[in-house]
């Protein structure tokens, strides 16, 4: 019996894997290699390097940007009759903050971490900078159309957060190169949404059912300062 035709195709057949095979290695080699293309920054530096123009500048300088505490910085009191003072380098302005630019109220803002501000500002120059409209990142036609999408190839459901997160590395894999995605939150967070996408509740953590049914403790107070060191240590 002539096996030669037979030999033949196993040789194609592994000639044609063994192609496959290299062109998902120079892939992978290729990604290790490729070039990052910074297009847009935006910073914030003591000194007042508000932008990467006057970072360089200040550091072309040679600027120090070492000065004494800001008396707005931290409460004076605690020092005492005690002459104190602090060094060091400090933002400007952390206080400036347009909360409304953002869709934030002002009484939310209030008690937002002044980091999360400064990286909302600086997210948004950075993007300006890039020529990228924010709304053009992912909306929420994108998040339905991603959970949807999980859920029908992968079997698995999305938090919006997390559909963001999966549309942003779709649209930027590379062939042949593994992509992970971190879910950032709960599905059930979030159960309007999925009901739109899915047309079904999202399952709750089995320590989150029936919270609706506990007791609140919640007391919604003015943004004082103070108030708020009152009613911790009356309470704790």
């Amino acid at each position: 019996m002539d096996t030669q035709p037979d030999r033949r195709a196993l040789l194609k057949n592994a000639l044609t894997a063994i192609e496959t095979l290299q062109a998902k290695l120079n892939a992978v080699e290729q990604a290790k290699k490729e070039p990052i293309a910074i297009v847009g920054m935006g910073c914030r530096f003591p000194g007042g390097a508000n932008s990467p123009e006057a970072y360089w500048q200040l550091l072309q300088d040679g600027v120090d940007t070492i000065r004494q505490s800001p008396p707005d910085r931290w409460d004076q009191s605690i020092a005492g009759d005690t002459a104190v003072s602090w060094y060091g380098s400090f933002l400007d302005g952390i206080d400036q903050f347009d909360p409304q630019f953002f869709g934030i109220t002002p009484r939310e803002a209030s008690t937002m971490d002044p980091q999360q501000r400064l990286v909302l500002e600086v997210t948004w120059e950075a993007l300006e900078r890039a020529g990228i409209a924010p709304d053009s990142l992912s909306s929420h036609a994108d998040r339905l159309a991603t959970i949807r999408l999980a859920q029908q190839k992968y079997g698995v459901m999305l938090d919006t957060h997390t559909a963001d997160g999966l549309k942003v590395a779709l649209e930027n894999r590379l062939p042949g190169v593994p992509m992970v995605v971190l879910e950032t939150a709960q599905p059930a967070k979030f159960e309007e949404t999925i009901r739109e996408a899915l047309g079904s509740e999202p399952v709750r953590p089995a320590d989150l059912a029936g919270i609706e049914n506990l007791p609140q403790r919640v007391v919604v107070m003015a943004p004082d300062v103070e108030a708020v060191k009152r009613y911790l240590v009356e309470r704790v």
